[in-house]
């Protein structure tokens, strides 16, 4: 039965400027209505204003023994919550020690400390879904490069996109969870974290180029997902299932055929390939190598909060897929909170661990679908299934990449799956 690939629905596009950063850090205006940013207004405002789309009645679920909360009351709605972190990071307010953001965290200090920050143009905010134990926002960031110290830029354009949930609390709506490195607007960048003359002048450049907008994440195409006449006339390349333990990548053309839907009790176009019997395609200036790669696993495997998933290696060592997280038990379901799952490199004992997926979730669980080295890097490359709002879901490609920080999995296709 073919599934319909759903639009990802953004809540807000916010891009960012120095002046929107320059305004004073006082509560952003609350509005009805997504912003634009191109919308007309008969004045200026510090930043967008998200709106409130909490849905549920999410409650407290407790103080672990780790977390010092600050019991002070907050009257900000999630949307703007998570407006005014994303403001203030962006403004470089969150660098250094930041009375304002351990008020904002469920678990204050929580936060890592460094000389690295993150160099972004912008950033996509989008509610996930709302649970009964709290709201759950992705933020998808147009990245420039990263700052080290201050002697160190390394440019480099990728989007990187992290999940933001929170929770509700007796002092109101906090952050869950430990926030990742500053992410912080080019020329706050260098008011707030002293580079040199020459790494300043890098950032100027940056700040200059093209606007950094993130575009729409490249797809990934499934055999009998519905037919957009406006796929990219580009190269794909598919993955195809030769053997147990095998696979074999080959460039493919996507094409139309006409099946019968018994969701819609209709005939209905959908996708298939040229030649047949690909598992997924994706484009290929994305990366990726043609020839036989080795699979890692394939299936459905959802790996639950305290366990690990062992997979073999061809030569020594091994891989695991491993998952922490907390439950909550409510009223006919249940909730798993600050749910991380990495991939571990295991080899005459030492590790490096990839993050694979983190989030909340209930009625669908995220489970990796397929793990292989598709672009040919001996590092493995992941396939998951990952939850969005209700029963649908998103198949999301993620090939192993270098960073400043070692290798990282980054995203380069995916698909919407709807609950139809």
């Amino acid at each position: 039965m073919s599934r319909a690939p759903g639009r990802r629905h953004w809540a807000v596009l916010l891009t960012f400027s120095v002046a929107a950063f320059a305004c004073s850090p006082g509560r952003p205006p609350v509005s009805e209505h997504p912003v634009s940013p191109r919308t007309t207004r008969p004045e200026p405002t510090q930043t967008a204003a998200f709106p409130d789309l909490a849905d549920s009645s999410p409650t407290w679920i407790g103080r672990a023994e780790t977390c010092a909360p600050i019991e002070v009351d907050q009257a900000w709605a999630p949307g703007e919550l998570v407006a005014e972190y994303v403001r203030r990071d962006g403004a470089g307010e969150l660098v250094g020690p930041a009375p304002w953001l351990d008020s904002a965290l469920a678990c204050a200090g929580q936060r890592p400390l460094g000389s690295v920050a993150t160099i972004v143009r912008g950033v996509e905010v989008a509610r996930a879904d709302s649970q009964a134990g709290g709201v759950r926002y992705v933020l998808r960031y147009s990245v420039a490069g990263v700052q080290i110290g201050a002697h160190q830029f390394r440019p480099g354009d990728r989007v990187e996109e992290i999940a933001m949930s929170l929770v509700h609390t007796p002092w109101g709506w906090r952050i869950s969870g430990s926030r990742a490195r500053a992410r912080v607007l080019p020329l706050a960048a260098i008011a707030s974290l002293h580079p040199s003359t020459g790494d300043s002048a890098a950032i100027v450049r940056v700040a200059s180029a093209a606007p950094g907008e993130p575009g729409p994440m490249p797809r990934l195409l499934r055999g009998d997902e519905d037919w957009d006449h406006r796929f990219p006339a580009t190269e794909w390349l598919g993955a195809f299932n030769d053997a147990e333990g095998k696979a074999n990548i080959r460039r493919v053309k996507p094409k139309l055929r006409m099946t019968h839907e018994g969701c819609r009790e209709a005939d209905v176009a959908v996708v298939a390939f040229d030649p047949e019997g690909a598992a997924f395609a994706w484009r290929a200036e994305t990366g990726g190598t043609e020839g036989p790669v080795e699979v890692m696993t394939s299936g459905h495997h959802y790996v639950r909060p305290g366990d690990s998933l062992v997979l073999p290696r061809p030569v020594t060592g091994r891989f695991l897929l491993r998952a922490t997280g907390r439950e909550e038990i409510v009223p006919a379901n249940r909730v798993i909170h600050d749910y991380v799952l990495t991939l571990t490199e295991e080899v005459d004992g030492q590790r490096r661990t990839l993050r694979v997926w983190e989030g909340t979730f209930s009625e669908v669980a995220p489970a990796v679908k397929w793990v292989g080295d598709l672009n040919g890097d001996a590092v493995p490359d992941v396939l998951i299934q990952i939850p969005r709002a209700g029963y649908s879901t998103t198949l999301r490609l993620l090939f192993s990449a270098d960073s400043p920080d070692g290798p990282m999995l980054t995203a380069v296709g995916e698909s919407a799956i709807t609950d139809c």
